[in-house]
């Protein structure tokens, strides 16, 4: 590893950014919390978290 070139570690940092960008992207989209909606009641002290 310590005998790669700089072009090497640029591309892998870059192949690493695009993989994170994907993962972030897929777990928006995916996530069950992005979906939900949030409705209080009068009664309730919390709120209550209901499917949109």
């Amino acid at each position: 590893m310590y005998e790669t070139g700089w072009a090497t570690w640029l591309q892998f940092a870059g192949f690493l950014a695009v993989g994170l960008l994907v993962y972030l992207g897929y777990g928006r989209r995916n996530s069950t919390l992005a979906t939900a909606a949030v409705v209080a009641t009068p009664d309730a002290t919390d709120a209550v978290l209901q499917e949109a």
